[in-house]
């Protein structure tokens, strides 16, 4: 099961961003839930996931463990 998340929250200001980040990561913790976010947030990405794969670079590349 996965929630897909696509730039859910890009028009929102920081503030109300940090909270509906805070629910999806602690729903997604508290079960047995996948989240797949969508964004061109890089530092977003850089907070909520734990593994990023980064679409349209020279070279599509895969990072893993960029935050827990």
């Amino acid at each position: 099961r996965f929630l897909i998340a696509d730039e859910v929250t890009a028009q929102l200001d920081a503030h109300i961003q940090a909270q509906i980040w805070q629910v999806l990561i602690e729903e997604s913790e508290k079960r047995p839930l996948g989240l797949v976010v969508f964004s061109h947030n890089k530092a977003l990405l850089e907070k909520v996931c734990t593994s990023v794969w980064i679409a349209g670079e020279p070279e599509e590349s895969l990072l893993s463990d960029v935050a827990v």
